[in-house]
């Protein structure tokens, strides 16, 4: 990388640098980013598989995961993944809408892609 490209990322956390450092300037920072942090978990994997296709509902997501309830494992999964913008919703206005349903962003793809990389 050049002088130049390598002054923007130092205020980033060392283990992105580093990720940054191995694959050059091909990289975006959130993919660098998440190259950086551990892989998906079983859930975080399976939530993002089902959203593959078309918008899910909640319900569709807790009964495609195995769930009965919404319990605070998933809730806390379905935020992590909004956060990392794999996951987005159609009613972003009204998070709380009974109409309410999430997709598999371009970003989440990418990650399942990795993932699923031997």
């Amino acid at each position: 990388m050049t002088t130049a490209a390598t002054s923007c990322f130092d205020h980033l956390p060392l283990h992105v640098r580093a990720a940054v450092a191995q694959v050059g300037d091909s990289v975006t920072l959130h993919e660098a980013h998440d190259q950086a942090h551990d892989p998906l978990n079983d859930l975080e994997r399976r939530l993002l598989q089902l959203c593959c296709g078309q918008p899910k509902t909640t319900k569709q997501l807790l009964l495609g995961l195995g769930y009965k309830a919404r319990t605070g494992n998933f809730k806390r999964v379905l935020a992590r993944m909004l956060k990392a913008a794999c996951l987005e919703m159609t009613l972003p206005d009204k998070a709380r809408s009974k109409n309410q349903r999430y997709r598999l962003t371009a970003r989440g793809q990418c990650r399942l892609d990795r993932q699923e990389q031997p």
